[in-house]
């Protein structure tokens, strides 16, 4: 197989594991409405309070949109191309659910849209990118600070969850690096 063969199929790999997350974030949102036109303002809660669902929810098309374009970029690097829709999927549970204590306290408005999974694969890349390293960190550096400064305003964004999912998405890389594996390791 040659480069541009393989390099064809990890493009059209990488496109379907996207049109899974966009028809299942499709297929959530039109039963979020129905559900919302049913029970009103309680469906709302529920739907934004459960992990299952409020991934793959959007505030807006703009919100879609915005998410749709942030995973389409940053599932394509080598180090975010292994993981399948499913595990993607599962991978927007598990943030949620782990997230949902902040949410149940009071520290944080309920997370919806798949941001987190968005900001969990770009910190994988920004960490494990080997090409203008400094840009690339320096970016991502000044993105991080105004997420803190944003961190408890009146917006109705959950930039905690943004930043928690960068923390989740670095332990992977961690914990794989060798250097990371040494220094726990007896001698």
């Amino acid at each position: 197989m040659t480069v541009i063969h393989r390099n064809m199929l990890f493009f059209f790999l990488e496109v379907r594991k996207l049109k899974t997350l966009l028809v299942l974030s499709i297929c959530l949102q039109i039963g979020f409405f129905l559900f919302s036109v049913l029970l009103g303002d309680s469906a709302f809660t529920l739907c934004t309070t459960l992990p299952i669902s409020s991934p793959f929810i959007h505030a807006s098309v703009g919100h879609f949109v915005q998410n749709f374009i942030m995973l389409g970029v940053l599932i394509f690097p080598a180090v975010n191309r292994g993981y399948t829709a499913k595990q993607l999927v599962y991978l927007a549970i598990v943030l949620a659910l782990a997230y949902m204590p902040f949410v149940l306290l009071g520290f944080s408005v309920p997370v919806i849209g798949l941001s987190g999974l968005g900001y969990f694969l770009l910190a994988r890349f920004v960490f494990s990118n080997q090409y203008f390293r400094k840009l690339v960190i320096t970016c991502f550096v000044l993105l991080i600070i105004g997420e803190i400064s944003l961190l408890g305003s009146s917006d109705d964004i959950a930039h905690g969850f943004h930043l928690f999912s960068v923390g989740f998405g670095l332990v992977p890389l961690l914990v794989s690096s060798p250097s990371f594996r040494s220094f726990f390791r007896r001698d």
